[in-house]
């Protein structure tokens, strides 16, 4: 009996160091991410879903991730500097902007490895982008101008980059396809009071007599939904499905998973297959994708719009005048 009893409490301390090696939540792996976001983590932000999703592969991952918001291009240096010295392993710079810098810091650094989130041929070594084809923008711009009455839409974006420049040009290339003579009202927000400016935008958009909108100005955009539903005008979101903030207005919304862009660069880095070229998605990749339409079209309307999406699945993406 006492020989049994000997026996089960090896067991039960067996099992206890099994499950203690097996479960440690607290392990992670020598591997560390250095994010860096030009802008504040505010909500409905790019920043914001780029710092979330980040932290989330982190905690899947188990690797260590450490982010900086409102970053700007001269600090890059210095910061990157002080997190080589900590051991980073992997820096990612989320937009165009960070380019310039982080090219010169993969140079000084060659054993660490370099990401940004946009247009970027890479140096094929350790400095590369992600990025994915504007085809649902494409296809966004093809629903704006079905549900246009006026022949006039426009778009509200708040930045110049190169990345934003195309999925402009791919949602107006999307409307002609649909309409030839359609007109497009294009407005750059500065970063200073957005929201009011926004809004002042979106009433000079109005007396023009613009009656669709794209809309990709963070967490102003709420307040143009808003303001859309209100006015009877319809938007078209990005990032998010934005349907939730104004179910009236809202047509559709260009969707961006980027937790998996993010994810499938750090795995890529952290197993050492991180080949420092430009990774760009395309539509059956799943990274980008357009929110269901919830009857918004016609059957005429529909009948439209399936053909451009079966051209477009047939030319893998690709439409006139795409960049690649």
């Amino acid at each position: 009996m006492k020989k049994l009893a000997a026996v089960l409490v090896c067991l039960v301390i067996l099992i206890g160091c099994s499950k203690s090696s097996t479960d440690d939540s607290s392990f992670k792996y020598p591997f560390s991410v250095l994010l860096l976001l030009p802008g504040p983590t505010v909500e409905q932000s790019l920043d914001k879903r780029a710092s979330d999703a980040m932290q989330k592969i982190g905690k899947e991952l188990k690797v260590n991730i450490i982010c900086m918001e409102n970053v700007e291009p001269t600090q890059v240096k210095q910061i990157v500097a002080e997190a080589v010295n900590k051991k980073i392993d992997f820096v990612v710079g989320m937009g165009e902007q960070l380019t310039s810098p982080l090219t010169q810091a993969a140079l000084k650094y060659p054993y660490v490895k370099f990401a940004v989130v946009g247009r970027y041929s890479g140096n094929f070594r350790n400095f590369g982008s992600l990025s994915y084809q504007t085809s649902y923008f494409y296809l966004a711009g093809s629903v704006a101008a079905l549900k246009s009455k006026s022949g006039k839409i426009g778009s509200l974006v708040d930045d110049n980059q190169m990345t934003t420049k195309e999925e402009v040009d791919a949602f107006i290339s999307g409307a002609k396809r649909v309409n030839p003579q359609i007109e497009m009202y294009n407005v750059i927000l500065d970063n200073n009071d957005t929201d009011n400016l926004a809004l002042k935008c979106t009433e000079a958009f109005k007396k023009q007599n613009v009656d669709v909108i794209y809309v990709n100005c963070n967490q102003s955009g709420v307040l143009v939904h808003k303001w859309a539903a209100e006015n009877r005008i319809f938007t078209i979101g990005y990032l998010d499905d934005q349907y939730k903030l104004a179910p009236k207005a809202v047509l559709t919304s260009v969707v961006i998973d980027m937790h998996k862009l993010l994810s499938f660069g750090t795995e890529q880095a952290m197993i050492g297959k991180w080949q420092g070229r430009a990774y760009r998605f395309g539509m059956t990749d799943n990274i980008s994708s357009l929110a269901i339409l919830r009857g918004v079209l016609d059957t005429k309307q529909e009948g439209v719009f399936e053909g451009i999406y079966r051209e477009l699945v047939a030319q893998r993406g690709e439409f006139p005048g795409m960049v690649n």
